[in-house]
C-alpha cells in the first residue's frame, strides 16, 4: 500500500532509513564471502570483449597484488616499530 504524507514526520522517515541501511550493510557482509564459490552467467555479453578474460579471471590482477604487498609491508613495519616501543618501555620499567 502506498501511502503519500503531506506532513511526513522526518526523525521516523531518517530512523527507518538507517535501519534499512544497516540492514542491507549486514546482508553485503554476509554474502559477499559466499559469493567467491560461485559464478554467474551475464544476461547480456560485454560490450568490450576484451574484458571477458578479466571476468573469468581468478586472480587479482598483478598491480592490485602489488599495493595489497605494499600495504601489508607497511603495516608490517608499524607494528615492528609498536613492538620496538613496548619492549623499550618494558626494559626502561
Amino acid at each position: 500500500e502506498l501511502r503519500l504524507n503531506a506532513n511526513p514526520n522526518w526523525t521516523e522517515l531518517v530512523n527507518s532509513f538507517q535501519v534499512v541501511a544497516r540492514q542491507m550493510g549486514d546482508l553485503a557482509e554476509d554474502i559477499d564471502p559466499v559469493l567467491q564459490f560461485f559464478t554467474f552467467q551475464p544476461v547480456q555479453s560485454t560490450p568490450n570483449p576484451s574484458h571477458i578474460p578479466l571476468f573469468l579471471s581468478t586472480q587479482p590482477l598483478s598491480e592490485m597484488k602489488t599495493a595489497t604487498n605494499e600495504m601489508l609491508s607497511e603495516i608490517e613495519d608499524q607494528n615492528l616499530f609498536v613492538e620496538d616501543i613496548e619492549q623499550n618501555i618494558k626494559n626502561d620499567e
